[in-house]
């Protein structure tokens, strides 16, 4: 917020300025650059409280996907909960069919398959397939 304020200031002062010279188009762009502005740090700010957590037990894992929120907001919480069976369960990590595009690290059962680590580096995901792994198989 401290950012997208002091960034407004700026150019809405420079805007001004030159509006009083006579310029008058630019404060309209101005505010297209400010309303960019700002959809772009919410979007990223919003991206960069979705959460992923993984739950094992001794019968099922639990995947639970959402947003963090901060303490007394509201909209936070699971918004996706898939179980499944732990003695099913299974971990796959899924090649990319081009050069360019990210592996793919689901985890399912039976069928049911979800996708996990999409904002992971190929690198996280291959090292969070092995650690699922071992405690997948571990008892």
């Amino acid at each position: 917020m401290v950012f997208f304020a002091a960034a407004a200031m700026t150019s809405l002062a420079i805007a001004l300025i030159f509006t009083v010279m006579g310029y008058w188009p630019i404060l309209p762009f101005a505010g297209l650059e400010l309303i960019a502005l700002g959809v772009a740090l919410y979007v990223t700010a919003r991206r960069g409280r979705r959460r992923e957590m993984i739950t094992i037990t001794a019968a099922t894992v639990c995947i639970e996907k959402g947003l963090v929120c901060g303490a007394g907001r509201v909209g936070g919480g699971p918004r996706c909960r898939k179980e499944f069976a732990r003695a099913w369960a299974r971990v796959v990590l899924s090649k990319p069919v081009r050069g360019w595009y990210p592996s793919r690290l689901t985890i399912g059962a039976c069928g049911v398959v979800e996708l996990i680590g999409e904002f992971l580096t190929d690198e996280e995901r291959r090292a969070l397939k092995t650690e699922l792994d071992a405690l997948l198989t571990s008892g």
